[in-house]
């Protein structure tokens, strides 16, 4: 009995541990996604200005 709590204490712990790491993770990969999607927006913005051959080249960049 004492042997399973200690398992179950272990256990706990590392879920725990694990849980802060992955909440970094998400973090970091959301601002990636926002900093991506805000380069798209200006560049998209960017070529609204120039004419439709220029803006189809610099769209089939992307």
């Amino acid at each position: 009995m004492k042997k399973e709590k200690a398992c179950l204490h272990s256990m706990i712990k590392g879920y725990r541990f694990m849980s802060t790491i992955n909440s970094e993770l998400s973090e970091e990969a959301a601002k990636c996604g926002v900093e991506a999607l805000s380069a798209c927006e200006n560049l998209l913005s960017e070529s609204e200005g120039l004419d439709s051959k220029k803006r189809g080249y610099i769209l089939r960049r992307s």
